[in-house]
């Protein structure tokens, strides 16, 4: 994908690249944060300034959480009674085991070297006896579902390589074997376009501040419709009611019918960045956020003639010996992961910025064939 041969589609990302300011540099560093439009700095501003000034009503900015929430169901195709809004992607994990184990199962299936925040809540879970973690190889994923798997946890996209799970396939074998999914799309959400209401999986969890440029202590946790129910609401709070602005004190339980029921209480500014954030990539069309991502990201990769990523992370071996702070001295702002460069190009970023990243990265890196 060379999103900049598109005449129609460079102009709208040009208009779209406009809504940042420019940052030091060139960014390339989405998978660890994303930049944010500038309309979201300037609600955070306004929101300090009423804060500082004691000004403004808590429940506007509380509000916002709804905004979000709204948005996000836009972004994954789903409705927003589906989604519950959360602090970080493990306490989301933590809530979808609380279900577990159904139907006798008791194993949680996770490919190797997953990302901590999906692993530790199920390696925590083993660790008092409720239930087992089995870890197999990312690409044999699908084929080691078996009868005693509850639930398959693993990311959409990996953060440190942007490999990708074989979601069709492990659909497939999930459905056959009674199992359910839980899909990290932190990497994923607003740069692969769904193919179905939060990709046909059972649980969808969601970091915002990375693709989704929302501030940190903002994420997203969709629940299939049916699986609902089986979730106990240990968080339960003032804000999971039915009536949240209406009665804070007492019993009885009554929380709300949706999937606001797992709700926590919102860390106000950083849900007025996101409902901007969100709202604007809510607005972009699937296939230019998809382009522009991924686009660049292959472009990059073709320019130093290295394999093309499958996602919108490209993972670099640099050669021995080589200072990874070469990189920022040049003015290009990468992540290590794993051993390797990791970077991820986004909106804000042009195809003359992948050109000269290219032109920085190219002498740096392992020519030897060893993966």
């Amino acid at each position: 994908m060379t999103p900049d041969l598109d005449p129609g589609r460079a102009a709208r990302h040009a208009s779209i690249r406009a809504a940042f300011d420019p940052p030091d540099g060139i960014y390339l560093d989405t998978a660890t944060y994303g930049l944010p439009p500038r309309a979201t700095t300037e609600a955070l501003r306004a929101a300090l300034a009423a804060w500082s000034a004691g000004s403004a009503d808590w429940m506007a900015w509380d509000r916002r959480g709804e905004d979000a929430r709204a948005a996000f169901g836009r972004l994954i195709g789903a409705p927003p009674g589906t989604i519950a809004l959360q602090p970080a992607v493990s306490v989301a994990v933590a809530q979808v085991l609380a279900a577990l184990p159904f139907d006798d199962r008791t194993e949680i299936l996770a490919p190797e070297g997953e990302f901590t925040s999906v692993l530790f809540p199920a390696l925590a879970s083993a660790g008092i006896g409720r239930l087992t973690v089995r870890e197999v190889p990312l690409e044999a994923l699908a084929g080691e579902v078996r009868p005693s798997t509850a639930l398959v946890a693993t990311s959409h996209v990996r953060s440190d390589d942007g490999r990708m799970v074989d979601l069709p396939a492990l659909r497939q074998a999930a459905g056959e074997a009674g199992a359910r999914i839980l899909l990290d799309g932190s990497h994923a959400a607003a740069v692969v376009p769904p193919d179905g209401a939060a990709w046909g999986v059972d649980y969808y969890v969601v970091a915002a501040y990375k693709w989704l440029l929302s501030p940190r202590g903002v994420a997203f946790l969709y629940v299939r419709p049916d699986r609902l129910e089986g979730i106990p609401p240990l968080a339960a709070n003032w804000r999971a009611a039915d009536d949240p602005y209406g009665r804070y004190y007492g019993g009885p339980l009554t929380l709300a019918a949706t999937a606001a029921r797992l709700d926590v209480s919102l860390a106000w500014h950083a849900w007025v960045g996101a409902a901007e954030s969100i709202g604007f990539l809510a607005e972009i069309d699937p296939a230019d956020r998809d382009a522009w991502s991924r686009g660049l990201a292959t472009r990059l990769a073709g320019l130093p003639q290295v394999p093309a990523p499958p996602a919108a992370i490209l993972s670099l071996r640099l050669a021995d010996g080589v200072d990874p702070g070469r990189i920022a001295q040049a003015g290009v702002r990468t992540a290590g992961r794993a051993g390797r460069t990791r970077v991820a190009p986004y909106l804000y970023n042009t195809p003359d910025e992948i050109e000269t990243a290219a032109r920085v990265l190219a002498p740096l890196l392992d020519r030897s064939g060893t993966p």
